[in-house]
């Protein structure tokens, strides 16, 4: 929360404290809690008191007494409450999940199509009919939402309100937050690019480790950046828009126009492309089929196949170098679509990263495989609209 101006804004934020002090355990005595947080066990036992009754906390005796009554043991309840979180990252399905406050997914669905067949009030509405029956399945009512967390391939502008450089035309240049803020009224509604959501999603699974890199491949490529478990977003919200430093192809022209961008090999559509030159094969409209016919080419093999995974591997190594020596990580992950043939190219990726990161007497960054990206994703998400949960 923000700075406290009312005594209704401190009870909200010593709730939102106690409820991650409880979610970050496995289960205490609200003596401990008050003692942890620096808070009066009044105060502690009345705010538990609620979230016992809105089924958040769980209690029972510890069976641990001193002549006098047991005190209560407290644990989360961790689907007493969930996110949606919704994954437009490619163009051609949506992806719906319902996550817990373990960042656990509870359900989850993919609905597929080609091309652009409907408009998007169409696809919102396939969407709501989608998460209406999730929920009715987990058995998780509207009221126990958190709010609605949206995965982008660009970037959300909350200055001009649209979504912009995104590689989803579905998408693009939309008012998105407004738009799942009118078609799922819950408390929160985030927007957030699918690197840093990656990120933030890897970083749970690395809790020793202040600051983490995701590279993204996906339909083009990012950077997320984690320190501390926040975002770092940059003075405009731009932080780790990487696809177009000049590490590609000199000779490869991109759509903005100038020619070696990283995008343009280290994509979906530029590895596809880069497979389709070799091989001879026109360059035409990527779709499911070429990724499938792809991906099956990956499993059978071969030195055309090899050779692709070395030069994208190379390329991966160099980016993630200069990554390391300019900020420093701990660890950074790499992941996205295509994880097959990403497996092939990491042991190239992996030995020129160590060719080429500096001082390693002094520190040891690891440049680790992705290999669930979606769940970390959902979890990024989910964990996200957490941080920006204000509770009632």
């Amino acid at each position: 929360m923000a700075t406290v101006t009312s005594t209704k804004e401190l009870r909200q934020f010593n709730k939102k404290r106690v409820v991650e002090a409880l979610r970050n355990q496995d289960a205490c005595t609200k003596t401990e809690v008050a003692a942890e947080l620096g808070l009066s066990f009044s105060t502690v036992s009345n705010i538990c008191n609620g979230l016992i009754a809105e089924n958040l906390l769980l209690a029972k005796e510890s069976g641990l007494n001193s002549g006098g009554r047991s005190p209560y043991l407290l644990h989360l309840n961790p689907d007493g409450r969930g996110t949606l979180c919704l994954d437009f990252t490619n163009p051609n399905r949506v992806g719906v999940a319902f996550v817990n406050l373990h960042n656990r997914i509870l359900a989850r669905e993919t609905l597929s199509f080609t091309g652009l067949p409907r408009s998007f009030p169409e696809l919102s509405d396939l969407i709501k009919l989608t998460s209406t029956r999730l929920l009715q399945e987990i058995h998780l009512s509207e009221r126990a939402l958190l709010g609605t967390g949206a995965v982008i391939p660009g970037v959300y502008s909350n200055h001009q309100r649209i979504v912009t450089n995104c590689t989803n035309p579905w998408i693009e240049g939309l008012d998105l937050k407004a738009i799942l803020a009118e078609i799922f009224p819950y408390p929160v509604v985030w927007v957030e690019n699918d690197a840093n959501l990656a990120a933030i999603g890897a970083s749970l699974f690395a809790r020793t480790s202040p600051t983490v890199l995701f590279i993204y491949i996906g339909q083009g490529i990012g950077l997320g950046i984690v320190h501390k478990g926040k975002i770092f977003q940059g003075a405009r919200g731009f932080a780790g828009e990487i696809g177009h430093i000049p590490l590609g192809d000199p000779t490869l022209k991109c759509y903005c126009g100038n020619t070696g961008c990283l995008e343009g090999i280290l994509s979906v559509p530029g590895i596809l492309r880069r497979y389709q030159k070799n091989r001879g094969a026109p360059s035409g409209d990527l779709d499911r089929k070429e990724v499938k016919d792809f991906l099956a080419a990956v499993s059978r093999g071969g030195r055309m196949i090899t050779g692709l995974a070395e030069e994208v591997g190379l390329l991966i190594g160099k980016a993630a170098s200069i990554m390391a020596n300019i900020i420093d990580p701990e660890a950074i992950y790499v992941g996205g679509e295509l994880l097959p043939f990403l497996k092939l190219a990491f042991p190239s990726a992996t030995a020129e990263f160590a060719r080429r990161v500096l001082l390693t007497e002094a520190r040891s960054i690891s440049l680790r495989l992705a290999e669930a990206t979606e769940d970390l994703l959902y979890a990024g998400c989910a964990e996200t609209v957490f941080q920006h949960w204000i509770p009632e």
